[in-house]
């Protein structure tokens, strides 16, 4: 029997998650230093320092604020697998869940006849 679900969609949720929180680790590891460093440059010296000082660390804090960026792009672990679950209802699926659902409650409404039907025979015996 196929599985309604591939196990592999768990696993790669699993690492995109494992990667979110990687990628936001690594942009703040990248920016509060460079944003520090900044800072006391420009109280220590002046604002032209500071804008030195901004200057050498450009790509720092690009990469940084480009691993912040796909962080909050990644969705977050129950909205990934909201979305799979979203793409697994479709009218045919919801149909096929109605019908069966009709039919197991006419079968139990079936079931639940005989057994009164059995009972109420065996009190006329008794009876």
């Amino acid at each position: 029997m196929n599985p309604i679900v591939s196990p592999l969609w768990f696993y790669l949720i699993g690492v995109v998650t494992n990667l979110k929180m990687f990628l936001g680790t690594v942009g703040w590891i990248l920016l509060v230093p460079c944003i520090f460093t900044i800072f006391f440059s420009v109280l220590d010296h002046s604002i032209e320092e500071g804008f030195k000082t901004l200057k050498t660390l450009r790509k720092f804090i690009f990469l940084g604020l480009l691993c912040l960026f796909f962080n909050y792009a990644i969705p977050a672990e129950t909205t990934c697998y909201q979305m799979l679950a979203a793409s697994m209802i479709t009218p045919n699926n919801i149909e096929a869940v109605g019908t069966v659902t009709e039919n197991v409650v006419d079968y139990i409404i079936d079931n639940a006849d005989k057994l009164l039907e059995s009972s109420e025979e065996e009190k006329d015996k008794e009876d």
